[in-house]
């Protein structure tokens, strides 16, 4: 079932100061997210449905203190607004302990899928972004088949599979 559901709109992200806030988890898990980096005036901006963040592709994140427990197959899906490319920039990181899930973007402008565990995993979805993609919405569902065998992963960007390209492990 649902593990973590976080829309960002203004009625679920409670600003306590200029700079700290939290938002709610609604899948009922109860993992509020803690805006980490992030400013009240700054931050919020339009979203595909109501109220989105801007992330400075530096230090602004969402810091998840209360992990649900995911166990695979599973999927991850979110929307994001591209501004630059060629820099390494996180978009999603799931724990700060093993096992953990991370999704960014690479210097060779393409979306990287991370797993670590015992090994670490990855591979990457077989789209190479261009100037042209930027400053537009998409739509990103990541599904994990198996913690083991990082080619079993499919990638989805605007409801079309991509699929994967490469993967390796360590």
């Amino acid at each position: 079932g649902l593990v973590g559901y976080w829309t960002f709109d203004g009625q679920n992200t409670a600003w306590t100061s200029p700079t700290a806030g939290k938002t709610n988890d609604l899948s009922g898990s109860y993992a509020t997210g803690t805006l980490t980096s992030m400013s009240r005036s700054k931050s919020p901006a339009p979203g595909v449905s109501g109220q989105g963040f801007k992330f400075d592709g530096v230090n602004d994140y969402v810091r998840i203190i209360t992990a649900p427990t995911v166990v695979s197959p599973f999927s991850m899906v979110f929307w994001f607004y591209p501004t630059k490319f060629n820099t390494t920039q996180g978009l999603f990181k799931f724990s700060l302990t093993n096992p953990a899930y991370g999704i960014s973007f690479t210097t060779a402008n393409m979306i990287e899928i991370d797993f670590y565990s015992a090994g670490s995993f990855r591979t990457w979805c077989n789209k190479t972004f261009t100037a042209s993609d930027l400053n537009k919405w998409w739509h990103l569902v990541v599904i994990i088949n198996s913690t083991t065998d990082a080619s079993q992963w499919k990638c989805y960007l605007n409801n079309v599979d991509i699929g994967v390209t490469g993967s390796d492990s360590s």
